[in-house]
């Protein structure tokens, strides 16, 4: 159990000290304002001999939401901000707070063309702590300084949670013959006589689809503690949107049977994240096909806009979101590697969502950093050390299109597969 003496209580100071003590450490939490008991910490300006002081800066007494001012410093070698006098020399509730809610997302002006926040925006990219679980080591950091602390009542344990994204079930098939027909004179005109031989054999049934392979991908994941969770694509067709024919009958045959396998959840399409009348659509449609109601969520282009987005899951009857991380950087996009509860700061209340946080995905390591296959499986390898060294969650996010060896992403499967055997030991 650790108490901490402030002042003044508020649900912004509750919230980051119940993931900073609870949900990192694994320590039992008490917050008083009486300052005639014992405290392990000290929140306030007026320091008490024999008790570790942190000075407050503000934030967390406050109800707005306003641009803050971030003057990077360092504290135990860790990057920090926020400084303030004290026994620890900055606001490290408060800094917590600000990465963990996403603060600087609210108050952001700028956005890419696909409307998201961009990574060149966040306090974790400017001070060069993007693939750093900041506020896990922070936290470790503050437990040493305890040395009364005892033991965790509740230790976390390292945990490896595989995502697949189901982008495209179809390369070839079900396109239609005008749409096929087009394409196999485009593969004609451009030379790429292998991969026409293959369209042709794939829509002549002499040959299965190469990204008709959510069977296989599911095989690779058996002997992990944790199911994978596999996002189904359900949208129409668009310019953002792959072709995913979800009424398919074999198509839908498969989901359902691989339902004891894997963790199923949503991937809506490009615009769901907008227009609620498209997310509740492609939600039912999955609803159908499963035969239950769907809890977890990853959006397309990993396009969302707090917190309206995440209310409208909320609203949905969903109770999970997978979609916290950067497209084209890999990294802990709220500088936490362990699963949190969504904090809406327009209400300053605590949301019935929590926040899953992927750290690396396929795409950012070869189309953006540009690594080779052996150089991406230890980019992910040393990231997924970084998580173990705090007893986090690794959350890693394939597509299924990328793990064959006949089209474009050859030898990505196997690494994959590495990277599965790697954490099944």
């Amino acid at each position: 159990m650790i108490t901490i003496y402030t002042e003044q209580t508020s649900p912004r100071l509750a919230y980051i000290c119940e993931h900073f003590f609870k949900t990192v450490l694994g320590h039992e939490l008490r917050i008083t304002t009486d300052a005639s008991e014992k405290a392990d910490i000290r929140y306030a300006n007026t320091p008490q001999e024999g008790t570790l002081t942190i000075s407050p800066n503000g934030l967390l007494f406050e109800e707005d939401i306003h641009k803050q001012t971030i003057e990077g410093i360092t504290w135990e070698g860790l990057p920090a901000f926020f400084a303030t006098d004290g026994d620890i020399p900055f606001d490290l509730f408060s800094a917590a707070f600000f990465l963990l809610t996403r603060y600087e997302e609210y108050t952001s002006e700028l956005s890419d063309k696909h409307g998201r926040f961009t990574v060149q925006e966040s306090a974790s990219f400017k001070l060069h702590f993007l693939e750093e679980p900041l506020i896990d080591l922070w936290a470790n950091k503050l437990a040493e300084r305890l040395p009364h602390l005892g033991e965790p009542e509740n230790p976390p344990h390292f945990t490896y949670l595989p995502t697949i994204d189901v982008d495209n079930v179809f390369a070839f098939r079900n396109h239609g013959l005008t749409q096929t027909l087009f394409f196999l004179m485009k593969d004609a005109l451009k030379g790429r006589r292998k991969r026409a031989k293959l369209r042709l054999k794939v829509v002549l049934r002499k040959k299965e689809d190469p990204y008709f392979n959510l069977e296989e991908v599911a095989k690779m994941h058996r002997g992990l503690p944790q199911k994978p969770h596999f996002f189904y694509h359900c949208g129409c067709f668009g310019e953002k949107d792959k072709g995913v024919i979800y009424p398919s009958r074999r198509y839908k045959a498969v989901r359902q049977a691989l339902e004891q396998e894997v963790v199923s959840g949503l991937h809506p399409s490009y615009n769901a994240s907008k227009q609620l009348w498209r997310l509740r659509m492609e939600n039912n449609a999955l609803k159908r096909c499963l035969g239950k109601p769907t809890l977890h969520n990853r959006f397309h282009y990993l396009r969302f806009t707090l917190p309206d987005t995440y209310e409208t899951l909320i609203e949905e009857g969903f109770t999970t979101d997978w979609s916290l991380c950067y497209s084209n950087n890999p990294g802990f996009r709220a500088s936490t590697s362990f699963p949190f509860q969504f904090f809406n700061l327009k209400t300053n209340e605590v949301r019935p969502l929590t926040l899953y946080p992927t750290v690396v995905m396929d795409k950012s390591l070869r189309n953006n950093l540009h690594l080779s296959m052996e150089e991406s499986k230890q980019y992910i390898l040393n990231l997924s050390d970084k998580v173990n060294s705090v007893n986090g969650t690794f959350i890693t996010l394939f597509h299924n299109e990328h793990l064959t060896d006949e089209l474009d992403w050859e030898g990505w499967k196997g690494l994959c597969q590495e990277i599965i055997d790697a954490h099944k030991e």
